[in-house]
């Protein structure tokens, strides 16, 4: 018999909680807060506010690291893709290309990501196909915008 219906209390559903809201778990431990009050608050298990608790510092990196904060309140963990350093390259790259004012197409992202594929002699298959592509964007946040005004082409060569 389920222990929540032997006390005769009902089960809580299970919560996920965004990158953003543990930190703020963790924000309010920090400040006194009690963990009665902050399972309450987010309808969560005292168990995983000390899970949260004992991933504190890999945590707070991953907040302070990740590109967009805006993002970190959506995602919910901290799992990398299959290669962690070709997207950590891949973001590199895009970001210097746009900095320098050229427009990215997702067509010349996942070209990139071939090259960076062989260039760093990684040993796993990837076709990038626009379902990588997809994931890849909403991972890192990224958005493609449209340029108004003059129709700009990508400018492969200089990619």
């Amino acid at each position: 018999m389920d222990s929540a219906k032997k006390s005769g209390g009902v089960k809580r559903k299970h919560r996920a909680l965004s990158i953003a809201e543990k930190v703020e778990v963790l924000k309010k431990l920090d400040s006194g807060v009690s963990v009665r009050t902050i399972c309450e608050t987010y309808n969560i298990g005292s168990s995983t506010v000390y899970d949260i608790k004992k991933q504190k510092e890999k945590l707070f990196k991953f907040f302070s690291d990740s590109g967009s904060k805006r993002k970190m309140f959506v995602r919910k963990s901290m799992s990398e893709g299959k290669s962690a350093e070709l997207d950590q390259v891949l973001i590199t790259w895009f970001n210097l290309r746009v900095s320098e004012g050229v427009e990215i197409s997702g067509d010349l992202l996942k070209e990139q990501a071939k090259v960076f594929h062989e260039e760093l002699g990684l040993q796993h298959k990837c076709d990038y196909t626009e379902g990588w592509l997809q994931r890849f964007k909403s991972q890192h946040g990224l958005h493609f915008r449209a340029v108004c005004g003059e129709k700009h082409s990508a400018d492969k060569d200089a990619a």
